[in-house]
């Protein structure tokens, strides 16, 4: 039974017995890799409102019409500065590439 811990150092804990992944690209073509690098060397985007990100980040995460803009899965989505928004997810994880899905499970 693994444990797993977040971030840099917090642990919670909680022992995992299994871990499902659904939905998981695990073959990638060359041209697939270079839009993903590309995407990795973009800023991230800047919104105006609250409003336009919330609508980007449910469009990005298949969740539009699915949750409400106002839900709090949205909120974690997003992050506020200076009175503009951006989602989360900062596009350099894109950088990541093609995982090695034989190792993962390990």
């Amino acid at each position: 039974m693994a444990h797993f811990g977040y971030g840099s150092g917090d642990e919670f804990g909680v022992p995992v017995q299994a871990v499902i992944g659904l939905g998981i690209k695990v073959a990638w073509t060359q041209e697939e890799l270079g839009r993903a690098q590309a995407a990795a060397r973009r800023p991230a985007a800047w919104f105006a409102s609250r409003e336009e990100a919330a609508a980007r980040y449910l469009r990005v995460s298949g969740l539009a019409g699915l949750l409400p803009a106002g839900d709090p899965a949205v909120q974690a989505g997003l992050r506020e500065q200076d009175g503009r928004w951006r989602l989360a997810m900062d596009p350099g994880a894109f950088a990541v590439g093609a995982p090695d899905m034989t190792q993962l499970p390990a």
